[in-house]
C-alpha cells in the first residue's frame, strides 16, 4: 500500500468516529501537566522540571471555570566570586484560577486561558516573596478516548503591575514561561 493511503485511510478512520467534546455544561475535567518552566528571579533566568495538577469545570461546552496547582525546581549558580545570590534551588509555585475557552474540532481541541492568583518564590532567592500574578495560556488536546485527553499547554505567567510598568521589556521579574504535556480525564 502507498503511504498517501495508509495516512488518508487513518484520518477517515478518526473522522468518522464517535464525537469527542471538550468537558460540557456540568462536567469536571481534573488533568496534571508535565514538562519545563523558565523562571526569572533576582536577575536570573533558568530553566527547569515544572509539573502542576488542574482542575475544570464546564460552563457550557465552550466555557470553563479552572483552577491549576504548580511548581517548578531551578538550579541557580553563582557567577563568580562577587556574586553574593543564593546558590541552589529555586522553587517557584503557582496557584490560579481564570476561565478557559474551548473550540471543539471533532477530537482536537484547542483552548485558551486567562488566570490570576500567586506565586510563591521560596529557595534560592534573596528574598522568598509572595506575588499577585496573571496567566495566559494557549494548547491543544486530543481525545484518545471518550474520557481520556492528552495535549501540550504553553503558559506566560507575569505581574501584571510589573508587565505595565515595562512593557516594552515584557517585565523585569519574576515571570515564567512553561511548557507542558498534559492527561486529563473527562467526569
Amino acid at each position: 500500500m502507498k503511504p498517501t493511503f495508509v495516512a488518508l485511510a487513518f484520518l477517515a478512520a478518526i473522522a468518522a468516529g464517535p464525537r469527542a467534546r471538550a468537558a460540557d455544561e456540568r462536567e469536571w475535567q481534573l488533568g496534571v501537566n508535565i514538562g519545563a518552566a523558565s523562571v526569572t528571579a533576582d536577575a536570573r533566568s533558568t530553566w527547569g522540571f515544572a509539573a502542576a495538577l488542574n482542575a475544570e469545570y464546564g460552563l457550557t461546552d465552550a466555557w470553563a471555570l479552572r483552577a491549576d496547582l504548580g511548581t517548578s525546581l531551578h538550579s541557580v549558580s553563582s557567577s563568580g566570586s562577587s556574586d553574593t545570590r543564593p546558590t541552589g534551588t529555586l522553587e517557584a509555585g503557582t496557584a490560579l484560577a481564570g476561565v478557559e475557552y474551548t473550540i471543539d474540532v471533532l477530537r482536537l481541541l484547542p483552548y485558551a486561558n486567562l488566570e490570576l492568583g500567586a506565586l510563591q518564590l521560596a529557595g534560592a532567592v534573596q528574598t522568598p516573596r509572595v506575588l499577585f500574578v496573571a496567566a495566559l495560556g494557549i494548547g491543544a488536546d486530543y481525545f484518545v478516548t471518550r474520557q481520556w485527553k492528552a495535549g501540550a499547554h504553553f503558559q506566560y505567567l507575569f505581574a501584571p503591575f510589573d508587565l505595565i510598568a515595562q512593557a516594552m521589556s515584557l517585565g523585569s521579574s519574576p515571570y515564567s514561561f512553561a511548557v507542558t504535556v498534559r492527561v486529563s480525564r473527562v467526569f
